[in-house]
């Protein structure tokens, strides 16, 4: 039944609307005669605007059909002086689109629950739709970011940490370096390395931890990476201090260990290793040169050659005939 009553206004508003042009104009006397006309929710003079021109409010009848009135149910036609319909008061909105009776008085009676229900969802969709604005403004806008147009300072964080980074691969390669080949420069140039990583440590740490304003001795960080840094250290500061210590204690260990293979190194004037095989071992020691023995062969006892007139003189003294003259 309401069904065929819209369907019956909707065609006699089609109807009015076929012979209007399609063009509506800025001065176009309907359309500011229905802004003008138009009663917004919440105005307390609703009841008085346009007293003059106000028409008695009529229901619609619904129940002119036939089947209505054999059924007997009439429906009260009956509008009362302090109804909203009187009065000229729009609705207040809820979720389900429902409208009041006709004896309500216009005074919105509730908790205000709807009312808070509506202010959420405004306020979320203005916060989306101000996010969309701003994630559209980000990727479209050919301007560069903040944090790289020419006049920028530079992302200090981002260059520090690929600094220390490469400095820790040098150091790594040179560790592995002295300790292949026992080399007393390379030791020695490894142990400055970790010695000064362990300066610059220990100075960042002191500073830290015992100046209050330590964040004022860092230049500013465009990109915020040494904020996020910073609060996920305060975060998980347990695992963090955990993690420190065992990177310190490595180095400690890698210091002691460049010194002992410093001690041990191979030195050609006093290690050499002395064996008696006459092959080369399978295995021989890390830390010292090993030199094959030479090869010999036993055999009768060899005297060089001696003088003949030597030989004469000391046998005609002694008496042995010579095997030469027989005397």
């Amino acid at each position: 039944m309401g069904e065929g009553f819209n369907s019956k206004a909707r065609r006699l508003e089609l109807e009015s609307e076929k012979d209007k042009p399609s063009a509506r104009s800025r001065d176009d006397p309907e359309l500011d005669n229905m802004l003008k006309e138009r009663v917004r929710w919440g105005d307390p003079m609703t009841h008085m605007v346009n007293q003059k021109r106000r028409q008695e409010p009529v229901l619609p009848d619904l129940g002119a059909s036939e089947k209505m009135k054999e059924s007997g149910f009439m429906i009260p036609q009956e509008i009362p002086s302090h109804s909203w319909i009187k009065k000229g008061s729009d609705v207040p909105p809820n979720r389900y689109g429902i409208k009041p009776g006709r004896h309500w008085d216009g005074v919105d009676r509730s908790n205000g629950k709807e009312k808070d229900f509506f202010k959420r969802l405004n306020d979320k969709q203005a916060t989306a739709k101000e996010a969309y604005r701003w994630v559209w403004h980000k990727h479209m806008d050919p301007s560069p970011p903040p944090f790289f147009g020419p006049d920028a300072p530079a992302p200090w964080f981002i260059y520090a940490t690929l600094g220390l980074g490469i400095t820790l691969s040098i150091v790594t390669c040179s560790g592995h370096i002295a300790a292949e080949t026992a080399n007393g420069c390379c030791l020695y140039i490894y142990m400055v390395f970790i010695i000064l990583l362990l300066m610059i440590e220990a100075a960042v740490t002191v500073d830290v931890f015992l100046n209050k304003n330590w964040e004022e001795d860092f230049p500013v960080d465009t990109t915020g990476n040494f904020e996020e840094l910073k609060h996920f250290m305060k975060d998980n500061f347990d695992i963090c201090k955990w993690i420190g210590l065992s990177v310190v204690t490595v180095q400690g260990l890698s210091i002691l260990l460049a010194m002992i293979l410093k001690a041990l190194g191979p030195h050609q004037e006093r290690f050499y290793y002395e064996s008696d095989d006459e092959y080369i071992p399978d295995r021989v020691p890390l830390l010292k040169n090993y030199v094959p023995s030479p090869s010999y062969v036993v055999g009768d006892p060899m005297y060089g050659p001696k003088n003949d007139a030597w030989n004469i003189r000391i046998n005609s003294k002694v008496g042995i005939p010579c095997r030469f003259t027989g005397k």
